[in-house]
This record gives C-alpha cells, sequence and structure tokens, in this order.
C-alpha cells in the first residue's frame, strides 16, 4: 500500500508540474517572449539610426577644429564622407518614424516633418562642405539634437492624438 501510495502520489505531483507547466508557457512564457511587433521594429530602427544622427553629428568638425588625438568622423572619413553619413542616418531614420507613425495614424506628419528636417540638414550639409568656416561643425550638433526632438515628438503627439 505504500508503495501504490507514493506511485499515486507521485504521479499526482508529476501531473500537477506538468499542469503548471502547461500553464505557464500558454500565460507567461508566450506573453513575455512574443516577438515584437512591427510598429515596435520600427520604432527600434528609427531610435537607433537617430543615435547614429546623433553621434555621427557630434563629430562632425571643421579641419581648423580639429583635435590631435580625437577622433572624429570628419577626421577619420573625410568631411564628405561623413557628412554623407549623417544625412543617409538622418534619411533611414525618417523612413523609420513614417513607417511607426503608419501604425498610429501620424505618419503624413512624421514623413512631413522628416522631409523638412532632412532639407535643412542638406542645407547645413552643403554649405559646410562649400566653405568649412572653424565653429561650423556645431551646427551638425545643433541639428542632431533638434532631429532627435522633434522625431520623438511626432511619434509621441501622433499616439496621443489617437489615443484622444
Amino acid at each position: 500500500m505504500t508503495q501504490s501510495a507514493s506511485t499515486s502520489e507521485f504521479g499526482t505531483v508529476q501531473h500537477s508540474r506538468r499542469s503548471c507547466s502547461a500553464v505557464f508557457t500558454r500565460i507567461g512564457v508566450a506573453t513575455l517572449v512574443q516577438t515584437p511587433t512591427v510598429p515596435l521594429m520600427w520604432l527600434a530602427g528609427m531610435s537607433y539610426l537617430s543615435f547614429c544622427v546623433f553621434e555621427i553629428g557630434r563629430k562632425i568638425r571643421a579641419p581648423a577644429d580639429e583635435e590631435e588625438g580625437v577622433d572624429t568622423y570628419s577626421a577619420l572619413w573625410g568631411r564628405r564622407s561623413a557628412v554623407f553619413a549623417w544625412l543617409l542616418a538622418m534619411a533611414g531614420a525618417g523612413a523609420f518614424a513614417a513607417l511607426a507613425a503608419r501604425h498610429v495614424g501620424a505618419w503624413r506628419v512624421a514623413a512631413g516633418l522628416a522631409a523638412a528636417g532632412i532639407a535643412v540638414a542638406a542645407a547645413v550639409g552643403t554649405r559646410f562642405l562649400a566653405d568649412a568656416r572653424p565653429k561650423r561643425g556645431r551646427w551638425f550638433f545643433a541639428m542632431s539634437g533638434v532631429w532627435l526632438v522633434v522625431m520623438y515628438l511626432a511619434l509621441g503627439v501622433g499616439a496621443w492624438m489617437r489615443l484622444s
């Protein structure tokens, strides 16, 4: 009887463990380990490329402002390539922002702000490449900061408008 009782108890414990495991798998793991939704991936892409815009923008300098021992993208890649990489990251971030904003009904706002920002950035880059006076590298740093704020505001306001 002891043997059958322990077998019976073991069977019950084993059954309970399997049931809990099945419930945990269906509820907990399925919710915690879901693949990210598409809008979240667009937002992540926009965030990463906006970080690249900021990172590259803060390290573009005029030749007179380059410091020895400081690695800047304008020194490593050349001014033209650094400006092109900055604009390319900005275009990619703008595209991702528009795709993310599409899911909250604000893609026109995000795409319009991104296009306006890229147009201003292209003008800044063209002016810098034509005449790289000292301190003009600061324009890229300032533009990069404005870009971050505007892109996140466009997405946030778009989402807020949809929820209102």
